[in-house]
């Protein structure tokens, strides 16, 4: 693999993992306030939502449009894709349900709330413009230190994520 092409992997590999333990500590606290208990999210043990971390990485990849507007729809887009398909792979395969939207007007029943995927785009073009490149800066200031993390954090992640599927 050329240096270049293994840069850009370790850095999306930081940026997961970076954005995975970003994604759950915002969620705990914005999760215990709206339930009045404190909640933890996800399916893994560990301080981290992966789904989070994937989100970012696709919308890095794929929807950084010069136009915030076109960016801003296919955010919209992707992330009412990632939900439904996770939270219908969860119900199917480990019987979890990890959210439920159906309380909110026009979802698609538990799994996707144009309400929230409303909020993602806003929050995808947000990421994308204003806090991705400052990530993509400190790691290219840090990449040692960074490089390890990253692979050090993806290795803990996927092994949570192993012993996860068995429990």
């Amino acid at each position: 693999m050329r240096t270049h092409d293994r840069m850009m992997v370790l850095y999306l590999v930081f940026l997961f993992v970076t954005i995975s333990v970003a994604g759950w500590c915002i969620e705990v606290p914005f999760r215990s306030l709206f339930c009045r208990k404190l909640v933890i999210p996800g399916f893994l043990y560990g301080p981290y939502c992966p789904i989070y971390g994937f989100g970012v990485v696709a919308v890095t990849l794929f929807c950084n449009h010069k136009k915030k507007w076109v960016s801003f729809l296919e955010i919209f887009v992707l992330a009412s894709v990632l939900e439904y398909v996770v939270s219908f792979a969860f119900e199917t395969i480990f019987h979890r349900l990890l959210w439920d939207y159906s309380m909110i007007p026009f979802s698609i029943g538990t799994r996707v709330s144009p309400l929230f995927s409303l909020i993602w785009g806003f929050f995808g073009v947000l990421m994308l413009k204003e806090a991705e490149p400052r990530i993509r800066q400190f790691y290219m200031d840090h990449r040692k230190p960074a490089d390890i993390a990253a692979t050090t954090g993806l290795a803990v992640i996927a092994a949570d994520a192993v012993v996860s599927a068995i429990r």
